[in-house]
């Protein structure tokens, strides 16, 4: 029933679809629509006080004019309603044939259980018969055997006792305790081993010594990842302009104050934000960071994480929408219409943009090379979140436009992310 209402409301649609307004508005299936009614009856009023206006003022007159852009604005209103109604029963009628189709199959597939149903009950009567007479048979079978074994017990030969069981006081089998003994010393010293053998073996980062240690660089500072309960009322990326005087913003300002102190004579111009693995907070500190810088310097933070790219949705909602760095390397947009700005009057962004199938050629691209040096004669810095390390190859590319290199460390231990700082030298 559903679909063949839908269907009778298509074929009105259908049959009438690409001719003009007054045709499609005068469909009874639009007409239904609440919103075409609405529109239909706020555009009747705006034609009805431009004929009153027409009869009593000049074209030029000022209320003539505000009374043809109402008619205009209500006319245009009324197409879209219609366009909508129109596009939501094709809709309708698609979603209904989509369900009746569904319900066809689901039929068959009952029917056809039915018949496997069927066909199983048969097969059961005659296994049903056969049991019955294999049970038959077993009743004549017990009954001779018993038969057979009375008569033979009627000529069994007479036997004496010779000696006595004794029960122990104790098993000699199995001894509990010494098994028990046994087992707990064996298991401590496997507890033991397994223990040395896992230190051993653990290669994950829990302390700054063992971040110094490994990565051979200096660590630049501590931020404390944030917890559920903290992210609930405020935005981690964001966390350094929502909560200015938290724990998490005076770490944020130890690491800007520590990236500026490391280049006094030649300041960093392009800082590269990367990590190992996604997930480790790099996003999160370079925002953060360029928010920090920003209270100084022009700053501008790009997202060239072009595989995975989320710093324009994280700062702002539709942040991310429209063109960005992919537009501009592929020629399509200006680098002023990819540039957006931010809460902060001195942070900008430049987010990653519409999707790329070879991210790594664009970003091994000239045209990236030159970008970076443009965007550097605009703004004081420019912090690049770069894709992580371990799976791509992205960063190392982009290093080598970059003065300084953040690397993000996620400790497994205490809930701390570490920054090492590297120079272009060490990224090789």
């Amino acid at each position: 029933m559903r679909l063949a209402e839908a269907q009778s409301a298509y074929n009105q649609v259908k049959d009438h679809k690409g001719q003009s307004l007054e045709m499609l508005e005068s469909i009874p299936a639009v007409l239904k629509d609440s919103t075409v009614h609405q529109m239909k009856q706020a555009h009747s009023d705006a034609m009805r006080k431009l004929t009153e206006y027409k009869s009593r003022y000049a074209p030029a007159h000022p209320k003539m004019i505000a009374a043809e852009a109402e008619q205009k604005s209500a006319h245009e209103a009324l197409a879209r309603a219609v366009d909508a109604a129109v596009n939501g029963i094709i809709r309708e009628y698609e979603m209904a044939r989509s369900t009746a189709g569904a319900m066809y199959g689901a039929q068959a597939q009952t029917k056809a259980e039915i018949q496997d149903i069927t066909r199983k009950e048969f097969q059961l009567s005659v296994l049903q018969r056969e049991v019955d007479s294999n049970k038959q048979l077993y009743d004549v079978f017990v009954s001779r055997a018993k038969e057979t074994e009375v008569s033979a017990n009627l000529q069994s030969t007479a036997g004496r006792l010779v000696d006595p069981a004794v029960v122990m006081s104790s098993p000699l089998k199995p001894k509990k305790m010494q098994v028990i003994a046994i087992a707990a010393i064996l298991g401590l010293l496997a507890g033991i081993a397994l223990v040395f053998v896992l230190d051993y073996l653990d290669n994950t980062l829990h302390s700054v010594a063992d971040v110094e240690r490994r990565l051979g660089v200096d660590v630049l500072g501590t931020v404390q990842i944030f917890d559920s309960k903290e992210g609930e009322s405020v935005n981690p990326a964001r966390a350094f302009l929502e909560d200015p005087n938290s724990a998490f913003s005076e770490s944020v300002r130890t690491v800007r104050t520590a990236v500026l102190l490391s280049a006094i004579d030649e300041p960093h111009r392009v800082v590269a934000v990367t990590s190992t693995v996604p997930g480790e907070g790099k996003t999160t500190i370079a925002i953060n960071l360029a928010f920090a810088l920003g209270q100084m310097k022009k700053v501008l933070i790009v997202d060239a994480d072009l595989r995975r790219p989320n710093v324009g949705s994280v700062i702002g909602e539709g942040m991310d929408k429209g063109a960005g760095l992919v537009d501009y390397l592929a020629g399509e947009a200006t680098i002023k219409e990819c540039i957006r700005s931010t809460p902060s009057p001195n942070v900008f962004v430049l987010p990653a943009g519409k999707r790329f199938n070879s991210p790594l050629e664009l970003i091994s691209s000239q045209k990236f090379g030159e970008t970076i040096t443009r965007l550097k004669e605009q703004f004081d810095v420019v912090v690049i979140d770069c894709p992580p390390l371990k799976p791509v190859s992205d960063s190392l590319i982009i290093s080598r436009y970059a003065s300084a290199v953040l690397y993000v460390v996620n400790l497994m231990g205490p809930r701390i992310s570490w920054l090492a700082r590297r120079s272009n030298a060490c990224m090789t």
